[in-house]
């Protein structure tokens, strides 16, 4: 997520892009509660980026390679649905999933 880290006001005015039309509003930042002894919290707009869900790598003879999806293809839809990020596309896998997600590999070692 991304966050603000400093501002003059107490609102932050956003400028944003919607059909083309150019909008502005402000938001009131969000600061999430905190215990005395704790460093005071940055405050938070709680929006997230749009990032492209581009395909790095397909398995051979896996569904999606008999799709005929390859390397550098960019997912702008699933099931209908336009996505924004790739969470939406991990989220799709574990709820099309009837078990644990396998064969996810990551830097740290197992427990």
């Amino acid at each position: 997520m991304w966050r603000i880290a400093t501002s003059e006001e107490q609102n932050i005015k956003i400028t944003y892009l919607r059909d083309n039309q150019q909008h502005t509003t402000e938001a009131i930042p969000y600061v999430e509660p905190n215990k005395w002894y704790e460093r005071k919290a940055l405050r938070r707009l709680e929006i997230k980026p749009e990032m492209a869900s581009t395909i790095f790598d397909v398995v051979s003879n896996s569904p999606a390679a008999l799709a005929g999806l390859k390397h550098g293809d960019r997912i702008i839809e699933l099931n209908g649905n336009v996505i924004y990020n790739p969470q939406a596309v991990a989220s799709a896998v574990d709820a099309m999933s009837n078990g644990p997600v396998t064969g996810v590999k990551s830097d740290h070692p197992a427990r």
